[in-house]
């Protein structure tokens, strides 16, 4: 069999991508993708989160860029975050925001790679096979189009996005397909296809300003002859995506796209000695994370003593919280909450000691809980995190609150009470965790395959559906549909006319 060599590019904003190529990585499966002979090539965009990214790959970093961490000093203020916990994830204008600066971001880092002329050749003569390449800020599609190389496996660390499912052919169809940003579930109401309508346009937005900005980048350093990111896109042979089928809307998709939700989920690791005596402190045990982007030290105070006062309105159950300052006053004579701006995560949830998880909903925190059948009070901030909680929701296992009820001590108790005192939630825990251990396919093995096939045949005729070249008006018949109206209206008035006649003939 003749190795074929992989190029993996993805710019790095957080640890998540990290963690989804790590997945096919690990040593106790039976076949691994990436390999010495293949090169794992970063754009540093996030210093913060600088890492690997890859045990077995040879790993080439650049960056990050003083513009870019002049931009990102800005998001990593306090006062910049507090808004995030009281803005309302239902106001378009938090999904438009983001767009100028991750659009500036994407400027500077490519157009400083592009213009590293010695890199790029180094890329160039290790004569790939095939790239795997992330679809957020196009980036590293960049960078293989000033490389020549043609042969890509896309990737969402998402659900799969409107400006892609455009570029390949995947139906878009918000009556009942929620948005990859959305707010809503798959409800048919009137009020809910509406207000899912304008979020299939903001994610299509979202995705779609951000990849014109390296449009122009590649069309000032390339020159003209470049090719547009939408065209690259329509071409490439696979889009691997962080969605699970048997947790997703079901969804008309195509062969093309390979779901892998779960990949990036390692195996849990042995407890510490502190963490297992922590667990044993009580009966019962409740995880608090909010994540990373967003720290729970930027709450607004009122928000803080709300929660403190519920946590402590449980002294039978022991909250671990994730918080930045576990030195902060607030905890003071507490004697059942754990505050640490660290927690393993991962093996708490496999743990049977932890009771349920009050998380904001971030994809890797739903994969893993689902795994480990944890009942969840979803509380999301932005992005994807209130389509991810509508999913929860939808499967049983539970309970969302918009984030500004936590203003209000009674109602999450009233939350953390239904969790306790209602088994439904764990009973669909139970059955999501059974579903996703009985896969007919394993992530691994779906994004293995893909990419092989891909670097043994290169750009799939096989894959491409004929949608992708229609323009909107044919997509949808729009120009059938008019010549039929003007057609009918046209028969109707002779039809009309015709009776008037005879009836004027018979008088």
């Amino acid at each position: 069999v003749l190795r074929r060599r992989i190029a993996r590019v993805h710019e790095v904003y957080d640890s998540y991508p990290d963690s989804l190529i790590k997945g096919v990585e690990h040593p106790e499966e039976p076949e691994n993708l990436l390999t010495s002979a293949d090169v794992t090539f970063q754009p540093i965009v996030e210093p913060l989160h600088i890492g690997n990214g890859t045990t077995k790959s040879r790993l080439v970093q650049i960056g990050p860029y003083d513009e870019v961490i002049e931009h990102l000093s800005l998001l990593r203020d306090d006062e910049y975050m507090k808004p995030l916990w009281t803005a309302s994830t239902s106001n378009p204008i938090g999904v438009i925001a983001f767009v100028p600066m991750l659009s500036i971001m994407t400027e500077i880092t490519l157009s400083n790679v592009l213009d590293n002329k010695e890199i790029l050749q180094q890329l160039k003569e290790e004569k790939f096979d095939v790239a795997i390449a992330e679809l957020f800020d196009f980036i590293g599609v960049g960078v293989l189009e000033a490389i020549g190389l043609k042969n890509i496996v896309g990737v969402h660390t998402c659900a799969l996005m409107e400006g892609t499912a455009f570029a390949i052919g995947v139906p878009v169809l918000p009556s009942f397909m929620p948005a990859s940003l959305g707010v809503t579930n798959d409800s048919t109401d009137v009020w809910t296809r509406a207000m899912n309508l304008m979020f299939t346009y903001l994610s299509y937005y979202f995705q779609t300003g951000i990849a014109s900005a390296a449009d122009r980048v590649m069309r000032n350093k390339l020159g003209p002859t470049a090719t547009p990111i939408w065209d690259i896109v329509a071409n490439i042979s696979w889009v691997v995506v962080n969605s699970e089928p048997l947790m997703e809307y079901d969804a008309p998709t195509l062969r093309k796209v390979v779901e892998i939700g779960g990949l990036g989920v390692n195996r849990p690791g042995p407890l510490s000695d502190d963490w297992d005596r922590i667990l044993n402190l009580r009966e019962q045990t409740v995880l608090i994370s909010f994540g990373t982007v967003v720290p729970s030290k930027t709450m607004p105070e009122s928000m803080k003593t709300a929660i403190i006062n519920v946590i402590k309105s449980y002294p039978k159950i022991m909250f671990i919280w994730k918080y930045e300052d576990p030195d902060d006053v607030m905890f003071e004579g507490i004697d059942n909450v754990i505050p640490s701006n660290w927690t393993p995560q991962n093996s708490l949830l496999a743990d049977k000691r932890l009771t349920f998880f009050i998380t904001h909903g971030g994809a890797g925190s739903m994969m893993e809980s689902s795994l480990r059948a944890k009942p969840l009070i979803v509380v999301p901030l932005f992005g994807d995190q209130t389509r991810n909680a509508k999913l929860i929701e939808k499967f049983g296992y539970g309970i969302i609150l918009k984030k500004a009820r936590l203003l209000n001590s009674n109602i999450l108790r009233s939350a953390i009470d239904r969790i306790l005192t209602d088994p439904k939630y764990q009973i669909a825990a139970n059955r999501i965790s059974r579903l996703l251990s009985r896969r007919p396919f394993s992530p691994e093995e779906k994004l293995v395959k893909a990419v092989e096939l891909a670097a043994e045949f290169g750009d799939l005729a096989e894959s491409k559906v004929a949608g992708r070249n229609l323009g909107i008006i044919a997509y949808y018949n729009l120009d059938l549909l008019f010549v039929l109206t003007v057609a009918f209206s046209a028969l109707t008035s002779l039809v009309m006319y015709a009776v008037l006649d005879y009836s004027i003939v018979i008088l």
